[in-house]
């Protein structure tokens, strides 16, 4: 007989921003044939809610990221006929997370759920663990 864990677990939804823009760079150098400089913010946010077989208390966990990024990807012909191409570029990608954790009591009035109360605080834990 299979004891169940969770009444509940499942994803809130997940919010999702993308915005990008290239410069294409033709100057024919020496040193730099063509490139794309490529440079976009993303913003995502999701969470997960969960609440333990047998207990009134529902788990919130919500994260948002700020991504900031910047690539370059360039290229030079190593001969006059472009059969051969050095290609090299660069990339930087910051990552600021926000999280938070709450928790909700459900409330029972005569045997069925009406809604919550008691919010609390919870720790936000960095390993995962069942």
């Amino acid at each position: 007989m299979e004891i169940l864990k969770f009444a509940e677990w499942f994803y809130g939804p997940q919010k999702r921003f993308l915005a990008s823009t290239q410069l294409i760079l033709n100057p024919s150098k020496s040193w730099l044939e063509s490139g794309v400089i490529t440079a976009a913010y993303q913003n995502l946010e999701e969470s997960r809610i969960q609440r333990k077989f047998g207990s009134l208390n529902r788990f919130y966990r919500e994260e948002a990221v700020d991504v900031f990024s910047l690539n370059g990807d360039f290229s030079i012909a190593l001969t006059a006929d472009k059969r051969r191409t050095l290609s090299y570029g660069f990339e930087f990608a910051y990552n600021d997370v926000n999280s938070n954790a709450y928790g909700k009591e459900l409330n029972i009035v005569n045997g069925e759920i009406d809604g919550f109360s008691n919010d609390f605080k919870v720790a936000i834990s960095l390993s995962r663990r069942g």
